[in-house]
């Protein structure tokens, strides 16, 4: 009789475990497919990063007529403060004889 319970018990403990086991591995691939799904996201993301990046490399071409004020210290060119163009940037000759010029691009 004890030798019967036993049993039982072990069968019941059996089926525990093994409905434990399951439930895990279900887990298991469940985690598996989200982790894949956000490395492909980050793949994905790193790359529009990359392009974003790029873009704001590109030099830009602006006609001297729409460009108003110097775009390092924001004055307006006048008769005096004049345009001078140097790599696509227009920008003050008072900002390059007091050596304050950093490149900007427009």
């Amino acid at each position: 009789m004890q030798i019967l319970k036993f049993q039982a018990a072990t069968e019941r403990q059996e089926n525990e475990l093994r409905n434990r086991v399951a439930s895990l591995q279900e887990d298991l691939e469940n985690n598996e497919a989200t982790q894949q799904d956000f490395v492909q996201l980050s793949q994905s993301l790193q790359m529009e990063l990359e392009r974003l990046r790029e873009a704001e490399k590109e030099v830009r071409w602006q006609h001297e007529d729409d460009v108003d004020e110097c775009p390092g210290c924001k004055q307006q060119f006048t008769v005096t403060r004049r345009k001078v163009f140097k790599k696509f940037d227009f920008i003050s000759n008072d900002l390059i004889k007091n050596k304050l010029f950093r490149s900007h691009s427009i």
